[in-house]
């Protein structure tokens, strides 16, 4: 493949998937991860993508930039604690957990301590709360989007190895139909692999995130086990939206 060949089919990846790690990358186009960043940096130049630290981003995804934790925390604030509640009656004490990254998962957090739970997370504020708190926690570590204060990567996905969860908590940004969507691939990844490795997969989305989507979708909907948001969902939606999800 010439490097103008090349060079389309990167911006052809990045723009479908928003966000891609530059060694997988490479692996896609069979080549090296210095070819790549060189192809990357020449890109960049022209103004046709964004490099970031351990990748590169579409400029779509940049012109919708997902908002910071701080952003997020003062959005539906009641419509969280009405999910954290419901949570609160269905994790049992002395459970294995794992606890993804996202504000409305960030509102559980008080209702998980004190309950004897062995959790692991990718995500600094609730690693930092936890900690605090006396829990018995473990950080996966890996890459920080310091956007959204998860850690994804490969580190992050080796740390699954050998783990069993009762009960793997993921968040979203939106749901449209069967799928369950994030803003890019490094996000969605972590979450999936997390998946794999729980018995049963929780996702919790406020009411706001029915009928919307971001860029990628990490999961379906005949993989998880229950989709909890709050007592706002309007009747039409519930109605729509229960033929796919188990609904609490």
């Amino acid at each position: 493949m010439i490097k103008e060949e090349r060079h389309e089919r990167i911006l052809q990846i990045i723009d479908r998937e928003g966000f891609i790690e530059t060694e997988e990358l490479a692996k896609m186009l069979s080549v090296t991860g210095m070819t790549i960043r060189r192809d990357v940096s020449e890109l960049e130049k022209k103004n046709k993508c964004i490099r970031v630290r351990g990748g590169v981003e579409s400029l779509q995804t940049n012109k919708k930039s997902e908002k910071t934790t701080k952003e997020k925390l003062s959005l539906n604030n009641e419509l969280k604690n009405q999910i954290a509640n419901k949570i609160d009656r269905i994790i049992k004490d002395g459970q294995n957990i794992f606890l993804g990254a996202g504000t409305t998962i960030n509102a559980t957090l008080p209702m998980l301590v004190n309950k004897n739970l062995h959790i692991v997370t990718n995500n600094l504020e609730a690693f930092n709360f936890l900690i605090d708190h006396g829990e018995d926690v473990m950080l996966t570590g890996g890459k920080l989007h310091k956007t959204t204060g998860e850690f994804y990567g490969e580190v992050a996905i080796r740390s699954f190895e050998n783990l069993l969860f009762d009960y793997a908590i993921g968040s979203t940004n939106g749901i449209y139909g069967q799928n369950i969507t994030t803003a890019n691939t490094g996000e969605g990844h972590i979450q999936m692999e997390a998946f794999k490795h729980g018995k049963k997969i929780i996702i919790v989305a406020d009411h706001t995130k029915f009928d919307e989507s971001d860029m990628y979708t990490f999961i379906t909907s005949e993989k998880v086990d229950f989709l909890i948001t709050d007592n706002e969902i309007s009747d039409s939606l519930l109605k729509k939206y229960s033929k796919f999800y188990n609904i609490i």
